[in-house]
């Protein structure tokens, strides 16, 4: 980017990086050139930094650009130096950064919450069904009485566990009310029932599914048939 000024052959030039703005509407900034120098005492090179205080007349600079500075005219008592060509907008693409950062994060911060949300969501849903899974262990053991001896010990630490004392529950279990502890009662007891209806009344079964108008074969598709007959 040039400048209004113009600039004479033989004047200096420097490329720095600016470190500092001056008051709003000044268009002065501090220009930090570095130079390496070699110390044949010391047998290395040192870095040496000199500050300009340069003119800008576009006032386009920002903090952290490298620009490109010449020797003018005196403008003040300090200024000798005017800003040529900005090289690389680096500060300015900072400062761009900065002003839509707050955007980034508040759209960040909405997704992770909606994130944690469904997450939530998913685990107490998952939580409510592992809950449910093992009532309806108990549902079947009250309905159908124990296979084994493990079998009645485990439904019988699952009671001691939620606290029940008689079946169907009186009392909510696990922040579950008792009305879906009533319905998923009614929907274990049911499927229960049909099965039972199935092996041991087949005749009765196919005659309550003709009136259902159930054509299927699937042993499966036949229970649930049933067992949403059952609890109407």
């Amino acid at each position: 980017m040039s400048t209004a000024f113009s600039h004479a052959r033989g004047r200096q030039s420097f490329v720095g990086v600016v470190t500092r703005l001056g008051p709003k509407g000044s268009k002065s900034i501090k220009v930090r050139v570095t130079r390496r120098k070699y110390m044949p005492a010391i047998l290395k090179e040192i870095n040496f930094h000199r500050d300009f205080y340069t003119h800008d007349e576009m006032m386009a600079c920002q903090e952290g650009d490298v620009v490109r500075i010449e020797q003018c005219r005196p403008i003040s008592k300090t200024k000798h130096f005017a800003v040529a060509e900005i090289k690389s907008a680096q500060g300015q693409e900072w400062l761009a950064y900065q002003k839509a950062a707050p955007g980034l994060v508040e759209e960040d911060n909405k997704k992770r919450t909606m994130q944690f949300n469904q997450d939530k969501e998913q685990g107490e849903e998952v939580s409510a069904l592992s809950v449910l899974e093992q009532l309806r262990q108990v549902a079947e053991y009250e309905w159908k009485g124990p296979r084994d001896q493990a079998h009645e010990d485990q439904v019988k630490q699952i009671k001691q566990h939620y606290g029940i004392d008689s079946w169907p529950p009186n009392k909510p279990i696990a922040n579950l009310s008792l009305e879906v502890l009533r319905n998923e009662f009614s929907k274990t007891h049911s499927l229960v029932q049909a099965t039972h209806m199935l092996q041991n009344e087949p005749a009765k079964a196919e005659e309550m599914l003709q009136e259902l108008g159930f054509s299927g074969k699937g042993f499966s598709q036949k229970r649930n048939i049933l067992a949403k007959a059952l609890r109407r």
